[in-house]
């Protein structure tokens, strides 16, 4: 297995301003980006738990063991280097315990990933230059595979919430993350796409793939931007299910259509 280009810790990680984690929210409502500034982006146990299972995934992947093979041991997501992630004891409330739930999990993970290795280019938690979609964007894929000879690329995004099960269908994180992932092979060619998301825990999860082309990858990165074009003026306030406020003018007092009109045009009416 290779890995290209330089891993990112979990500890290390920071989020672009657009994330691709949340970017379901934001293509919906461009809106909650200037309406989330200034507000601390806390976690919750639940997101910390998730780091735990991505972390343990990772363990488990650069050293070759599967993951029932901690059980009882705590995975400390604080943990600069990959010898101290799994320790003995708990230490502190940002260790998890490495479950036989957990394990189960994960490990549906890495059987997933692993049916790659053998063949194609792997790539662990790269991160991923996604400015050609905005400036200063990127993103962390969890695991990246490419097959030069088929020319085929897969992206795969470990989901450890019990929750909805997610979509990989359209999903736009999918998507973010597999136009990155296609970028940095452009020079030895893509012509299969596809997006795995792998969510264990969750009723009716378990893996869901989607394939997709490079036509639509490239469709989508003339897309991304009207999200965050849209969101720079007072009125995204609202979600894409609504229109913005009215802008009276001579010919028609019509609300524009935040996503289908050029946001460069539109003028605040408190300007």
């Amino acid at each position: 297995m290779a890995r290209g280009g330089r891993a990112v810790s979990h500890t290390e990680r920071a989020h672009a301003k657009l994330s691709p984690s949340s970017a379901k929210r934001w293509f919906e409502c461009p809106g909650s980006i200037r309406l989330s500034e200034g507000i601390p982006n806390k976690s919750s146990v639940y997101a910390d738990e998730g780091t735990a299972a991505h972390m343990l995934a990772e363990r488990c992947l650069d050293a070759g063991f599967d993951a029932d093979r901690f059980i009882g041991e705590f995975v400390d997501i604080t943990a600069e280097t990959a010898p101290t992630v799994i320790i003995q004891r708990k230490a502190h409330d940002r260790c998890f315990e490495v479950t036989d739930e957990m394990a189960e999990a994960v490990q549906v993970y890495l059987d997933f990933c692993r049916s790659f290795m053998a063949d194609y280019d792997c790539q662990i938690e790269q991160r991923l230059d996604l400015t050609h979609l905005w400036p200063e964007q990127f993103g962390t894929g969890d695991f990246i595979a490419y097959h030069e000879t088929n020319r085929e690329l897969h992206v795969v995004d470990l989901k450890y919430g019990r929750g909805v099960a997610v979509d990989p269908e359209e999903n736009p994180q999918g998507l973010s993350y597999a136009s990155g992932a296609a970028k940095r092979y452009h020079n030895r060619g893509v012509d299969r796409v596809c997006v795995h998301i792998v969510q264990p825990r969750a009723q009716g999860g378990g893996v869901k793939t989607w394939e997709t082309t490079v036509e639509r990858l490239r469709e989508f990165e003339a897309e991304f931007p009207s999200s965050p074009r849209t969101s720079l003026f007072p009125e995204a306030i609202t979600c894409r299910h609504f229109s913005l406020p009215s802008v009276p003018t001579h010919s028609s007092s019509r609300s524009p259509d935040p996503l289908s009109t050029d946001v460069r045009k539109i003028r605040s009416p408190h300007t």
